[in-house]
């Protein structure tokens, strides 16, 4: 089947639920101990075939080959962190090497004008302290040797005819990696950024992506007064009302083409709350999954109704709410319109 599913939004929309949904799918193998991030973060793929493919000078593909493999050992280090599991490094970084060793076309040791883009500022530091120590103690005849000792290896890829079959096989393999079913669609976080998802798709195999979208005044509320009360969030500007609406248009400009596809479902957190019937055959019926044997297991919409209307149990913040009500009237989830579900438990 080979089919992935990336259920992504932006920051705190709450697109874990949906993940939790289609884990009740007996025909869904979903993978969400981690964020599938390999593609788009910065120093991504996406930035890697950037500098490959469009300019023809070392220092692009040198520096760009050397800050996506310490992504990728980075990335590696959080999967073990996240599974306990030291194998997790072998999932990511194997894959990786025979990715590079496919688009990399010319190797050598150097180094030069890029120490400061590939390098810590202490190894620079530390460079730059050896050489002048040599230069005032006139040993300028040890320059050569020491030049020698600070090399470090170069990658050159120049318009590599390879990157984009050699990418998807470096995604399939970490995939593979982690345990996929080839009778079941593979479920991801976050394989694919919230704002222009297809950017990534062709990184994949047959993919589509379940975009999730919350109630502006709930997230503000929420990382205002519950994530940075735990340390858990301060990635939105939630501490000044018109940044935060600022930040809530910037980021959720779509772009025109990508709003009528059919393998991009735009959905709403609270739609699977207080809608969930009729949203859980939506959401089955674009992941192509029929077996919903383990229903409620998983997602529990008593329990995720307790992080909805929070503009209503939070008190001391009615101009803040009445601001962002007025602009960003667009994005509000009209709760008026569904009835309402007795909640469980507390907010999590």
């Amino acid at each position: 089947m080979n089919r992935t599913i990336g259920v992504c939004g932006h920051t705190s929309a709450g697109s874990s639920a949906f993940s939790d949904l289609l884990m009740e799918f007996d025909d869904a193998f979903v993978f969400d101990s981690n964020e599938f991030v390999f593609t788009y973060y910065p120093d991504g793929l996406e930035d890697l075939e950037y500098h490959v493919k469009n300019y023809r000078k070392y220092m692009a593909s040198a520096v760009a080959i050397n800050r996506f493999r310490k992504f990728m050992v980075y990335q590696s280090q959080r999967f073990i962190r996240k599974n306990r599991n030291s194998f997790s490094k072998i999932i990511i970084l194997k894959p990786t090497e025979d990715f590079l060793h496919k688009i990399i076309q010319l190797s050598w040791n150097g180094h030069g004008s890029i120490d400061r883009l590939t390098h810590s500022p202490v190894w620079k530091f530390f460079k730059d302290s050896v050489f002048y120590l040599l230069k005032i103690l006139h040993l300028r005849k040890y320059f050569k040797f020491i030049y020698r000792l600070f090399c470090y290896k170069l990658d050159l890829s120049i318009m590599p005819e390879s990157f984009d079959s050699a990418a998807r096989e470096l995604i399939s393999g970490i995939l593979d990696n982690i345990g996929r079913k080839s009778n079941c669609i593979t479920v991801l976080d976050q394989p694919f950024e919230g704002g222009n998802p297809v950017k990534s798709f062709k990184y994949f195999e047959n993919p589509k992506a379940i975009v999730v979208d919350r109630d502006p005044r709930d997230l503000y509320l929420y990382n205002k007064c519950i994530s940075q009360l735990r340390g858990a969030s301060y990635q939105i500007p939630c501490n000044n009302t018109d940044k935060f609406i600022e930040y809530y248009r910037l980021v959720h400009k779509l772009p025109s083409d990508i709003q009528e596809r059919n393998d991009i479902l735009f959905v709403n957190f609270e739609e699977l709350i207080y809608d969930y019937e009729n949203t859980v055959i939506k959401i089955a019926s674009f992941s192509e999954v029929t077996l919903h044997n383990n229903k409620g297991k998983y997602f529990k919409p008593a329990r995720s109704r307790n992080n909805t209307q929070l503009f209503k149990k939070f008190t001391g913040y009615e101009s803040d709410i009445k601001k962002i009500e007025q602009e960003l009237s667009e994005y509000l989830f009209h709760f008026e319109n569904y009835p309402d579900i007795t909640s469980e438990g507390e907010m999590f």
